[in-house]
């Protein structure tokens, strides 16, 4: 059980759409699509990334100060009701 191997969503998506290029990818095959453009596309994604952690950081930075305001109004507020 030591080789079980699982596939992803990604490599059914690669064998669905070209069988040849899922197979080549699977043992390593050298690619031809090397040099710039492949440079962009790696920098490309990497940047994509990198705005998408961004961004994830934010939401939870949103998140926690929402909360913050809560907890801060409802004190206020138990503190001008209470009698």
């Amino acid at each position: 059980m030591e080789n079980e191997r699982y596939v992803t969503a990604s490599e059914i998506a690669n064998y669905v759409f070209c069988k040849r290029a899922w197979y080549l990818a699977r043992v390593n095959a050298p690619t031809q699509h090397a040099g710039p453009e492949r440079d962009s596309g790696v920098e490309w994604h990497e940047a994509h990334a990198e705005r998408t952690a961004t961004a994830a950081q934010s939401r939870m930075a949103a998140r926690v100060l929402g909360i913050a305001l809560l907890l801060i109004i409802g004190f206020l507020l138990y503190r001008m009701l209470a009698p």
